[in-house]
């Protein structure tokens, strides 16, 4: 066969990924009286929340609460869980304190004494738990993909290509993020200029991407670019009865899509090269030899048939590859767990630990559209 893989000098797949799903245990009445401490925070704090008064929250309002530094604990894993519906809603864009209560609670199983909490539980119960064990270091060790996990807001196409450059440079990104004396960072992106991040609160610090012991630098990065991309745009919050805070402006920038190629560009100034895949190989494999070197990424057209354990209209880091194998290192960036049930392949989906699974050249041109990689 002959190698047709097509340039796409000026197309950009926008990426608009899907936060997580939470689920959230069954519980039997008899063992915990069907505790619900996110129901607690919102009887008790809802009053505060509605800015307006008038008996609804609606988005604007939790961006609001989001960035309040006087917001910790569970009461900011709560209105973060309140943000999720907001994202996994659509539409309504406003609850009132019934409808968020009546989501977020227990319903029965059918099995006799046992209840299921809602995905609203299991954000909070999520969020309460990643609260506990945040460190606001910037830096500990090295940066690098394995550990770092996406978040709630829909940036794949950034924290794909920030995972690839902390695989092949990690000193680059401490280059990149520095820490100030009054708390707050600089972030020094290739043209140049610099932003600057205000100290996290505990929502911000929990709303976004995260490393499994790195420190906050990775949450960092990603307000910093979502803070460029807002000045860069003018973006702002939407559907505001009450303004639009600055900070939620940089989370809303940033979580509602992109492409990779922008971030190539801004992280290293050099160019990017956008490849449509197809059957033949030869040149592909090439690309892949570089991946140790040069900043290569996927990604996998929304709503298209895949295996089990690939996201759609997502976006995936190339780590290495293995010429014996022939075999490609893929990196999720929601860092997931995934076992086939039955043998690897394209039926039952690959292996992923930490969001790494090894797929051959072959499969891989069967599940994904696109490849940019980083012109040097």
């Amino acid at each position: 066969m002959k190698t047709i893989i097509t340039f796409l000098l000026m197309v950009a797949l926008f990426l608009v990924c899907q936060s997580p799903s939470y689920s959230q245990k069954s519980q039997k009445k008899g063992q915990s009286s069907l505790a619900n401490p996110f129901a607690d925070q919102v009887k008790e704090h809802f009053k505060n929340w509605d800015k307006n008064n008038d008996g609804k929250i609606n988005e604007a309002e939790s961006n609001l609460i989001i960035t309040n530094k006087s917001v910790s604990g569970d009461q900011a894993a709560a209105i973060l869980a309140v943000h999720y519906l907001f994202i996994k809603s659509g539409n309504p864009k406003e609850f009132t304190k019934e409808e968020i209560l009546n989501r977020g609670s227990w319903k029965p199983t059918g099995n006799p004494g046992e209840f299921e909490g809602s995905d609203l539980l299991g954000a909070f119960a999520s969020y309460s738990d990643k609260l506990k064990n945040i460190n606001r270091k910037l830096f500990i060790g090295e940066p690098s993909p394995i550990g770092m996990h996406q978040g709630m807001l829909g940036d794949c196409y950034l924290i794909s290509t920030i995972g690839a450059l902390a695989k092949i440079s990690p000193n680059k990104i401490k280059e990149m993020v520095k820490e100030k004396s009054d708390g707050s960072y600089e972030v020094h992106f290739a043209d140049k200029n610099f932003v600057t991040v205000n100290k996290l609160t505990d929502t911000e610090m929990i709303a976004g991407a995260s490393t499994d012991g790195q420190g906050c630098w990775l949450r960092v990065m990603e307000s910093a670019f979502g803070k460029r991309k807002a000045m860069n745009s003018g973006n702002k919050t939407k559907g505001t009865k009450v303004g639009s805070a600055n900070k939620a402006d940089y989370d809303f920038a940033v979580g509602h899509g992109g492409t990779q190629e922008e971030v190539i560009n801004a992280l290293t100034g050099h160019q990017p090269i956008t490849l449509k895949l197809s059957k033949d190989l030869k040149q592909l494999v090439a690309i892949f030899g570089e991946a140790g070197k040069k900043i290569t990424l996927a990604s996998i057209y929304a709503n298209k048939q895949v295996p089990p354990g690939f996201d759609t209209g997502h976006g995936y880091a190339i780590l290495g590859y293995d010429k014996k194998t022939n075999k490609v290192k893929v990196w999720n960036p929601h860092g997931n767990e995934f076992n086939p049930i039955g043998p690897e392949g394209m039926k039952n989906g690959f292996i992923v630990k930490k969001g790494v699974m090894d797929v051959s050249v072959d499969d891989f041109a069967k599940v994904f559209d696109l490849v940019v990689y980083e012109k040097k």
